[in-house]
């Protein structure tokens, strides 16, 4: 119906104009801390569950890769879990967002003009965190789980470099042969987490 219609696009946009906003935040801010508190207020406002992880539970919990890529920060990384249950007896969905808060590239440091706007690089945790969000407003027949990595790539004397080798959250190794490869670490460690539901 029409006002369904409404009520439907207004959350949409919503959802959308928050996510720009978060991402827009500059990285001395939006720090993987604090977008990880974003999405504590963001459930609490919203009927949805939410775990964070710190830096010794997923150093715990041995996803290397995640840590591999963080390590290098001295922003601690956080692991965000949302869920969202609004159907009973019914398989969630997963979403698993990078969540990169400020990618230099690590020791393959990006070049200019790439390395400007890489605190872009959350937009894909923020956007999953926004549609958990928009689930519950909605009351979607859905159960959802938003899994969000969220760390920095950054230039250090512990940073991971080529030719390392880490080991995953499900047990697979995998060797390092570029730094600015980041993305695809931290999304399996998150991937093999969520696969779990």
């Amino acid at each position: 119906n029409f006002e369904y219609e409404i009520r439907y696009a207004s959350v949409v946009a919503d959802a959308v104009n928050k996510t720009r906003d978060l991402v827009n935040t500059p990285p001395n801010v939006a720090t993987p801390e604090h977008v990880a508190s974003y999405a504590k207020e963001l459930a609490k406002r919203n009927i949805l569950k939410c775990i964070v992880f710190d830096e010794k539970q997923i150093k715990k919990m041995k996803m290397g890769c995640f840590i591999g890529v963080a390590k290098g920060s001295i922003n601690k990384p956080r692991l965000v879990v949302l869920e969202y249950n609004g159907a009973k007896n019914k398989k969630p969905v997963a979403i698993v967002g990078k969540g990169v808060t400020f990618d230099s590239g690590g020791l393959n440091l990006k070049p200019y003009p790439y390395i400007l706007n890489m605190k872009d690089d959350k937009g894909g945790a923020v956007a999953a965190m926004h549609i958990a969000e928009a689930c519950s407003k909605l009351k979607m027949p859905v159960n959802l789980v938003v899994v969000t990595p969220l760390c920095e790539n950054m230039i250090d004397a512990a940073s991971y470099r080529p030719d390392d080798v880490l080991k995953a959250y499900n047990g697979m190794t995998v060797e390092i042969k570029n730094t600015d490869a980041e993305g695809r670490l931290i999304l399996a460690d998150a991937l093999a987490y969520a696969k779990q539901y």
